[in-house]
This record gives C-alpha cells, structure tokens and sequence, in this order.
C-alpha cells in the first residue's frame, strides 16, 4: 500500500491503532493488567486499524473517479 496519496487522518488512525496494539502485548511483561483492560485496549487498536484502513481506501477510490470499475465490467 501506498501512503502518499493517504490522508493525514487515515495515517493517524493507522499510527495510535498500531501503537495501542503493539503497546498492548508489551505493557503485559511488565506491568500486570488484567485480560479486561488488555483486551479493551487491543480492540481499540483494532478498530483504529480498520477505521484508517477504511479512510485511505476511500481516499484512494475518490482519487480515481475517472476510472469507473463497475462501467468497464458491465461492458465486457
């Protein structure tokens, strides 16, 4: 993938889901925390990731507006 055509808030997204994520397995070895908060904070990262996922693919879609997938398909 391609992050030059991303939007800064798509990179963002995908930055703290990243960070939560990572920090989530990391935290555990030296910190006890419950499997509540662990688990909690995972699904944040997650969520981030894909909301970030779901921001840079529309970024990338309206940048080709030009090229209509569903015409060129239909007219095969």
């Amino acid at each position: 993938m391609k992050f030059k055509n991303a939007s800064k808030t798509s990179r963002q997204f995908l930055a703290i889901g990243l960070f939560l994520t990572a920090s989530s397995g990391i935290i555990k070895d030296f910190v006890y925390v419950p499997d509540f908060f662990r688990g909690a904070i995972m699904g944040l990262g997650l969520g981030f990731e894909i909301m970030g996922i779901v921001l840079f693919r529309k970024d990338n879609n309206s940048a080709y507006k030009g090229n209509d997938t569903q015409s060129s398909l239909s007219n095969n």
